[in-house]
């Protein structure tokens, strides 16, 4: 029996039990898009798009898209580099 995994969107959207229409409407994209995604149709979605997803959920991006590129989110302070020679 092969296992399926779960698209972190879809696991993070389900633990905050949030539907797939509340977070379109607060990330402002389609949910047909937010399905496609979700059962691995969809696989060019954009950065913006991806930002505005993480967001809405409350999320760092890289914990829902392995591969962004720029994850900086608006209103979000990044961290200093804390290390010293």
């Amino acid at each position: 029996m092969m296992r399926q995994s779960i698209h972190p969107l879809r696991l993070k959207r389900f633990l905050k039990g949030v539907t797939q229409k509340t977070l379109a409407n607060s990330a402002g994209v389609d949910q047909s898009q937010i399905s496609l995604l979700e059962t691995g149709q969809l696989l060019n979605l954009s950065q913006e798009k991806k930002l505005k997803l993480a967001q809405a959920l409350g999320e760092d991006p890289k914990n829902i898209f392995p591969v962004v590129i720029n994850s900086k989110i608006p209103g979000r302070k990044e961290r200093a580099n804390a290390s010293t020679c």
